[in-house]
């Protein structure tokens, strides 16, 4: 694992520092920026410190680049940590470990979401249907999806939010508890809600139909040809957004279903 860790941490700092003096920017500009120090930067940079999941997340706000520009696997104890959370918060399909100390951090719903986004895992980024319903009402999502803009993070929640929202409609279709229902159809509600305030912004910004590069989620398309069989079988929620992900509405429904089906 400490090598996996030590990996990741050069691959980050070596391309955030190519970033940079591509963009002509001092160490001292780009600190300003991320709220650092110019020597804690060159401490990343040569490798010896990290970024935190915010630092990261403003990295790909500044340089204007995908979270697939790292090619960054997730370190396999961070993965365990984020799924104990996402079961903690509702997503009990999920098995949670109890070799793991909780990370507090990830507590916080916000900043769960927006790990699993960065996640790129199928797992975990359908888990986040359960958690949506569980915690809709707690969740500001306005304020989740204002804070990620101009990343692609931005258009991945907007994304993953319709396809709860589809979900949500298939599973409507079908006799469940009157106690779920009302949680489903209040929860539809909300986000097409967050639905309307996406389609509005993303086109305001002129990103309508997602124009630019489209965000590849799945870790497993690393060919051209993948790529195109991706493309070509994806859903109508993939391609409104600009995301290439094998994922379906109906593989976020079962997520909800192995929570809710009696």
């Amino acid at each position: 694992m400490l090598k996996n860790l030590l990996n990741i941490r050069r691959i980050v700092s070596e391309k955030v520092r190519e970033l940079r003096v591509q963009r002509k920017l001092t160490q001292k500009e780009l600190a300003a920026q991320l709220g650092l120090s110019q020597s804690r930067l060159s401490e990343i940079e040569q490798g010896k410190g990290s970024f935190t999941a915010e630092q990261f997340i403003m990295i790909l706000k500044i340089f204007n680049v995908p979270m697939g520009y790292f090619d960054i696997e997730p370190v396999e104890d961070s993965f365990a940590a984020l799924q104990n959370a996402l079961a903690r918060l509702g997503a009990k399909n999920l098995v949670e470990s109890s070799q793991l100390i909780p990370d507090e951090r990830l507590e916080e719903i916000s900043v769960a979401i927006r790990e699993a986004l960065l996640s790129s895992s199928p797992r975990l980024l359908t888990a986040l249907g359960p958690v949506l319903i569980a915690k809709v009402e707690r969740l500001h999502l306005e304020h989740l999806f204002q804070g990620l803009k101009t990343t692609r993070l931005q258009r991945r929640l907007a994304w993953v939010v319709e396809n709860v929202y589809e979900a949500l409609g298939m599973i409507l279709q079908r006799p469940f508890a009157r106690e779920y229902r009302r949680r489903f159809r209040r929860t539809e509600l909300l986000l097409s809600q967050l639905l309307d305030q996406a389609y509005d912004q993303l086109i305001e910004d002129g990103d309508q139909s997602c124009g630019g590069a489209e965000d590849i989620v799945d870790r497993d398309i690393r060919s051209a040809r993948t790529r195109q069989e991706v493309s070509a079988s994806r859903s109508e929620v993939s391609r409104r957004w600009g995301i290439l992900s094998a994922l379906q509405p109906a593989d976020f429904e079962a997520a909800i279903r192995a929570n809710f089906d009696d």
